[in-house]
């Protein structure tokens, strides 16, 4: 299998990996929480590298999970008070962990080249070129979205649109958040090297995004809301991560840039579509 082959094959992993724990944390309007925990993986790393003493180690995945976790804690605990609003908690809360991660960072690793570049938007060609190792550290965290989603689907789905009639049900709601603000904490950390911390956030949101406003419009029969918002959301990450990773070979962007452009050209041709069938619909002539 050749080189680009394999990274094009990264590409759809990670983004698949992202879109399906997005479209539940779209659903639950918790999206500006990723990009809190898109910066708390850095103190994460460094933090992980200490005590492993080594910056190649996997115990770096678990401990920028770990703090990215912290982060979506933090917020929850703090907006819980009901003394500060959630958009404030997370100001406080994530900030307040990338300055610990540059301050770690500087008095630790002042020798060691961090490449700002691929700290905020990835590189998939690095990510499989320097760990040949790094898909099969993604391919278990996207079937455990999967086997996640697949096996609380109704319970998920019940909680995302109304979590007060969910609770009144009986459904452990709390339990449910917590355990996908975990999953979503380890996507994050995983999908790091790939997409880098700030378009990991639109590859879980763009793809959970345009699903929704597709399955709102085009409803399809015996299949739940959510469970084609899900579906929508996985078939536009696969499309996207393939127009994306092959433009960018051929143009020489970065991969994740291009996704994320082809992202965002689904999502405008989706908010089109609805738009020109609504107008052709006050338009068309009424009949007796």
């Amino acid at each position: 299998m050749s080189f680009v082959v394999t990274v094009s094959i990264l590409a759809v992993v990670t983004a698949i990996t992202c879109a399906i724990p997005g479209v539940i944390v779209v659903a639950n309007k918790d999206a500006m929480l990723l990009d809190g925990m898109g910066h708390a993986v850095l103190p994460g790393i460094v933090v992980g590298a200490l005590i492993s003493g080594s910056v190649q180690s996997p115990l770096l995945v678990l401990f920028a999970g770990a703090a990215a976790f912290l982060v979506a804690l933090g917020t929850r605990w703090l907006a819980d008070t009901g003394l500060i609003a959630e958009g404030g908690a997370l100001g406080l809360v994530f900030p307040s962990m990338f300055a610990v991660g540059i301050v770690l960072l500087s008095l630790n690793f002042s020798n060691v080249h961090f490449d700002v570049h691929t700290v905020l938007v990835g590189n998939l060609n690095l990510a499989a070129l320097s760990q040949p190792s790094y898909l099969w550290t993604l391919v278990p965290i996207m079937l455990a979205n999967i086997v996640f989603v697949g096996w609380l689907l109704p319970l998920l789905g019940a909680c995302a649109f109304d979590d007060r009639a969910a609770k009144v049900a009986g459904v452990p709601v709390r339990a449910l958040r917590l355990t996908t603000l975990a999953l979503t904490s380890l996507t994050v950390t995983a999908s790091f090297y790939a997409a880098g911390v700030m378009l990991v956030i639109a590859m879980m949101v763009l793809p959970a995004a345009t699903g929704r406003i597709l399955a709102v419009t085009v409803r399809l029969p015996g299949i739940s809301l959510f469970s084609q918002i899900l579906g929508s959301a996985v078939v536009i990450a696969l499309i996207g991560s393939l127009v994306g990773f092959w433009s960018a070979y051929r143009i020489d962007i970065p991969a994740a840039v291009a996704i994320t452009l082809a992202y965002t050209l689904l999502l405008v041709a989706a908010l089109g579509s609805i738009f020109l069938g609504r107008r052709g619909r006050k338009r068309a002539p009424a009949f007796a």
